[in-house]
């Protein structure tokens, strides 16, 4: 009897044993809630990354990448599921026209000089051959930033080539000519930095209503990119909406 009401005196220190071991537990991560959203269905107003001048044209020079939309179907629902494990909630917004720029920023040109960039551009491609280009044999999808540092955009990196090198400066070159300083005092170009040819599959915001951006940002993911190669046979100059121009080049 002496034993069994020792035993009984002990119980209540076991009692709040287990309930310690209860509140050291670490409390579950909430599960978040990512809906799959096509540009066509998107509202969302893009923010300049420069004010607004009247009679600008924004340009853009690049490649075609419709090869990797396979690539960009396989990755979207681990990418997808990372992002809800990670308790983030919202739209991830799909690209459908994937491609490559072949510039680091964006660029204006006034509606006179258009015509002579793109004859610019003519000349330097007229000498150049038709290039395959691929992904790395291992890489993960890429999480960059728009300059105004309002979008992660989850991308797939293409493995620089000595095509895509001169692809890169004869672009680079030709802008020199009517963007010198915006180009030299551009917080994306730095001495000696490669550039990064990439696609962007898709892209979510990162909320700025209050001071901690990183803290509003999208979680880290680690989704893996399968191999893929394709052919590029021109290069694409576009100008606003309206305007577009198909630079052939050899076979």
């Amino acid at each position: 009897m002496d034993l069994l009401g020792g035993y009984d005196s002990d119980s209540s220190s076991t009692e709040v044993d287990d309930n310690d071991n209860k509140l050291s537990e670490k409390p579950r991560r909430r599960r978040g809630k990512v809906t799959l959203m096509s540009e066509a269905d998107a509202d969302f107003t893009m923010i300049r990354n420069q004010p607004h001048v009247r009679g600008n044209w924004a340009g853009h020079v690049y490649l075609q990448a419709s090869a990797l939309n396979s690539i960009r179907d396989a990755v979207l629902h681990d990418l997808q599921t990372q992002l809800q494990q990670a308790g983030y909630s919202g739209s991830l917004l799909v690209h459908q026209d994937l491609h490559v720029s072949l510039h680091r920023q964006s660029f204006y040109l006034q509606l006179a000089s258009i015509e002579c960039f793109v004859q610019s551009l003519q000349e330097r491609f007229q000498h150049e051959c038709a290039a395959t280009v691929c992904t790395p044999l291992t890489a993960n999808l890429l999480q960059l930033r728009n300059e105004s540092n309002t979008r992660v955009f989850y991308a797939v990196a293409l493995q620089a080539s000595h095509a895509l090198e001169r692809f890169h400066s004869h672009v680079a070159n030709i802008l020199e000519r009517y963007h010198p300083m915006q180009l030299q005092h551009s917080s994306k170009t730095k001495e000696g930095e490669p550039f990064l040819f990439h696609a962007s599959i898709a892209s979510l915001p990162i909320q700025t209503s209050h001071s901690n951006v990183e803290a509003n940002a999208p979680p880290t993911v680690s989704v893996s990119v399968p191999r893929a190669m394709f052919r590029v046979e021109s290069i694409f100059v576009r100008f606003g909406t309206t305007k577009h121009y198909e630079i052939c080049l050899k076979e």
